[in-house]
C-alpha cells in the first residue's frame, strides 16, 4: 500500500512531456504545410505574371521593289534587227533615192537621230566626187516600233554635169546607229550593198551627192 501514491506521483509529468512533444510535432508539420503553401502561392504567381507578359513578335514586312522608270523601255537596235534600203529612181540627167531603216524585230528599239547618211568610197583613186549634207536632224534619238521606219534622200546628177565622158564611181551607203554599230545600206531590187556614181572622168569637174537629213517621214527634196 506504501508504493501506490509514488505511482500517482510520477505519471502526470510524464503525460505532460508527451504532450509537449505531441504539439511540438503538430507545429512543426504546421509550419512545413503552411511553408510548403507560401512556397506554392508565389509560384503559381509568378507563373501567372510569366503567362500575362506577351512578347511581341516582330513582323516581316516584305516589299517589292519597283523598276526605276526609264526613258523608253528599248535599247539600242541591233543591224540584225533593222532592214536597211535605198530605192532609186534615175531620171533624166538626175538620181534621186529613198534611204529607209525598218525595225522588223517584234521589239521596240531605238537609232541615233544625230547623225547624217556618209558615202564611202575610194578618196585615194576617186577624186571627182563631193558629198553635201541639207536639212537639220531634230531629234537625238527615234524609237522604232515593230516595221517602224525613219528616212532620209540623196540625190547626185547623172551626166550633165560633165563637159566630157563620165566615169563610174563605186560608193556605198552607211549609217551609225549607234555608238556601237552602223548598218550598210542595200539596192532595195538588187540587194547589193555597192552603188554607181556616174561622175566626170576631169578630177576637176566634180560631181556632187546631197544627202538630206534623218526624219521619221519620208523627204520629198
Amino acid at each position: 500500500m506504501e508504493n501506490q501514491p509514488t505511482e500517482a506521483m510520477t505519471s502526470p509529468p510524464q503525460k505532460k512531456n508527451s504532450l509537449l512533444v505531441t504539439l511540438l510535432v503538430i507545429v512543426i508539420i504546421l509550419a512545413f504545410v503552411l511553408g510548403g503553401l507560401i512556397v506554392y502561392i508565389l509560384l503559381n504567381k509568378t507563373t501567372s505574371s510569366t503567362k500575362g507578359i506577351i512578347t511581341p513578335t516582330p513582323t516581316q514586312i516584305q516589299t517589292t521593289s519597283t523598276p526605276s522608270p526609264t526613258e523608253t523601255s528599248s535599247s539600242f537596235c541591233l543591224p540584225s534587227n533593222l532592214s536597211s534600203t535605198l530605192s532609186l529612181s534615175p531620171g533624166a540627167g538626175n538620181v534621186y533615192g529613198t534611204f529607209k531603216i525598218t525595225n522588223t524585230s517584234s521589239e521596240p528599239c531605238q537609232i541615233e537621230g544625230n547623225h547624217f547618211i556618209q558615202v564611202n568610197y575610194d578618196t585615194n583613186t576617186i577624186k571627182n566626187l563631193t558629198v553635201t549634207h541639207q536639212g537639220t536632224n531634230t531629234t537625238d534619238v527615234y524609237t522604232l516600233q515593230p516595221n517602224q521606219s525613219i528616212y532620209s534622200q540623196v540625190h547626185y546628177p547623172n551626166g550633165p554635169q560633165c563637159s566630157g565622158p563620165t566615169v563610174q564611181d563605186p560608193v556605198s551607203f552607211t549609217y551609225t546607229i549607234s555608238n556601237n554599230d552602223t548598218v550598210t545600206f542595200k539596192d532595195s531590187m538588187s540587194g547589193k550593198q555597192s552603188f554607181v556614181v556616174n561622175g566626170c572622168s576631169l578630177a576637176t569637174e566634180k560631181t556632187e551627192i546631197t544627202i538630206w537629213n534623218i526624219s521619221n517621214q519620208p523627204i520629198t527634196p
